[in-house]
């Protein structure tokens, strides 16, 4: 129901006079309630400006001081009408205010209108509303202190839905409050979790149990980050892990967590889970694969790294990740194809040519095999380390940065990158100049890669 129609239920009411409760706090229809719901009625249907603004302020004017004069003080209905028009003119904290003392007058106001049509509460969840889209807009606008201040308002208006609370603890991210965003993530749950607060519609009932999905990862992985807080981060996500077995993502952090804390079986057994599972999507694997390799079980994290190259087969980071899983697994055979392959992507990463060379020499390969991979070793002016893909909605990014070795200062060095679709297609190329800075020293670079779909690798050569 709109809060204009809720309006005229009301208004039609008060023109009721008939049958009034003689109960001292009960909301009660006076002569006074009953001309300020037809001034109400008349300054709604204003057009907003400055007009209405008056007719509504005169309205206000008359309500405060009838109870200053202890006229209507002890009248429900006043302060709900009172909190109407603050509402109306956008004074969401003069309305909490007067339907808290409405509240204190006649407590079943919330959900009972008594004489009325309309409940302090239903007004309330009209004033969230009202709140909540202003602070969504300033979120929009990266204005994150003005919007946690209307997300706030909008909880204490209504506390009964989880959504200001979750679209807060973004914006407390944001702004990078992670103590606040960890609460707000609690008190959106807190919500859920109450029966009392349950839609009514199997619709709501459903993107509630996605809300809480999404409110548990969010909580588990930022606790995750916080090592003294690890034990809290395993709760939450086994949480998750059991209501949601097929949750990739959070089986990763969680056997991370569990490895870190010395339950290795139990985390193994979850990473067991995420490679044998063949419908997973890449990002799973890659994350799995990761965590993995933090825990030093490399052939799993190269199993894992494989996953990903099967669905992305020019995705860089995960070749590379592949090849020092192989390295340090000692599976130099495997190491040497994926490392070729790596290099063919990314040639002047010197730490991989050192590491294609050694696996080559440790095989028993002749000097007609290795004097490539060293000829390009030793012609190297400059090294290309720390690439990073950054895969979007459409298209993304590759950082990374160059060290120079034997190229004058301030030359310009002209890298042209290709970017790839999750199939291994090129889909564009963009071309970065980079000034060489001084003798064995780094500068940092981005490419930012255009496309209408994500971006699931690269490769670069120099050019000349």
């Amino acid at each position: 129901m709109s809060f204009r129609s809720l309006l005229y239920l009301l208004i039609g009411l008060v023109l009721f006079s008939g049958n009034l409760s003689s109960q001292e706090f009960e909301p009660e229809i006076t002569a006074n309630t009953a001309r300020w719901s037809n001034q109400m009625f008349d300054g709604n249907e204003l057009e907003a400006g400055e007009d209405r603004d008056a007719a509504f302020a005169v309205t206000l004017a008359l309500i405060d001081e009838a109870i200053a004069n202890e006229v209507e003080n002890e009248n429900p209905l006043a302060y709900q009408q009172k909190g109407q028009i603050h509402l109306i003119i956008g004074e969401f904290a003069e309305a909490l205010a007067a339907f808290d003392k409405a509240e204190e007058l006649y407590p079943d106001y919330f959900s009972d209108a008594g004489m009325g049509t309309v409940t302090t509460g239903e007004l309330r969840l009209n004033g969230w509303t009202m709140a909540y889209q202003r602070a969504q807009s300033y979120r929009q606008e990266n204005e994150f202190d003005s919007a946690v201040e209307y997300y706030n308002m909008a909880n204490e208006l209504y506390s009964r839905r989880p959504e200001a609370f979750m679209n807060k603890a973004i914006a407390l991210q944001s702004a990078g409050d992670i103590e606040g965003t960890i609460q707000s993530w609690y008190d959106a749950m807190e919500v859920m979790e109450n029966p009392d607060y349950t839609p009514e519609d199997p619709a709501d009932v459903a993107q509630w149990e996605s809300y809480m999905s999404m409110s548990k990862v969010n909580l588990g992985n930022l606790l995750a980050g916080i090592p003294e807080r690890s034990e809290e981060a395993i709760a939450v996500l086994q949480e998750v892990v059991n209501e949601d077995p097929s949750n990739s993502s959070a089986q990763g952090t969680l056997a991370f967590l569990l490895s870190q804390s010395g339950a290795g079986e139990d985390a193994m057994a979850i990473f067991d889970d995420i490679l044998a599972n063949d419908e997973a999507h890449w990002t799973e694997y890659y994350n799995a694969g990761r965590n993995l390799y933090q825990v030093e079980d490399w052939t799993k994290a190269a199993l894992a790294f494989a996953k990903v190259l099967d669905r992305a087969p020019k995705y860089r980071d995960a070749l590379e990740s592949r090849v020092w899983a192989l390295s340090n697994a000692g599976l130099l055979a495997e190491q040497i194809e994926v490392s070729a392959a790596l290099l063919e992507l990314d040639p002047n990463n010197r730490l991989i040519l050192q590491l294609h060379y050694q696996a080559l020499s440790a095989e028993g390969a002749g000097q007609e095999d290795l004097q490539p991979t060293l000829d390009q070793l030793l012609s190297l002016q400059f090294d290309i380390d720390g690439l990073n893909l950054v895969p979007q909605q459409e298209g993304g990014s590759a950082s990374g940065y160059l060290i120079n070795k034997a190229v004058d200062p301030g030359t310009t060095i002209k890298l042209r990158f290709t970017y790839y679709d999750i199939s291994g297609e090129a889909i564009g190329t963009t071309d970065v100049e980079i000034e060489a800075p001084e003798l064995d020293s780094e500068t940092t670079f981005n490419a930012s890669f255009e496309a209408d779909v994500p971006v699931g690798g690269y490769s670069y050569e120099v050019v000349e």
